[in-house]
């Protein structure tokens, strides 16, 4: 489905963290999933800081993937925990 990044910010010298998530270029070529995705982000983000959701910041289409920059939780992934 996607692939996920941990990302620093250059702006304060690495000091924070973020997830990057991209999806797969083939569903960016796709104009009702482009719109179905930034409409799905945009209610995601416009939720806010809540503490039983990870917070998005911005959604993008980087380089023909659609991404979404969100805060970075650490901890075990998915797999870990099974």
């Amino acid at each position: 489905m996607g692939v996920v990044f941990k990302v620093r910010n250059l702006a304060t010298d690495g000091l924070e963290s973020f997830a990057l998530k991209t999806y797969a270029a083939v569903r960016a070529a796709d104009p009702a999933m482009v719109c179905l995705f930034h409409r799905e982000a945009a209610t995601w983000i416009r939720l806010g800081r809540h503490p039983n959701i990870v917070q998005a910041l911005w959604a993008e289409n980087l380089d023909g993937a659609l991404s979404i920059l969100m805060e970075f939780v650490p901890g075990q992934n998915l797999k870990q925990v099974i």
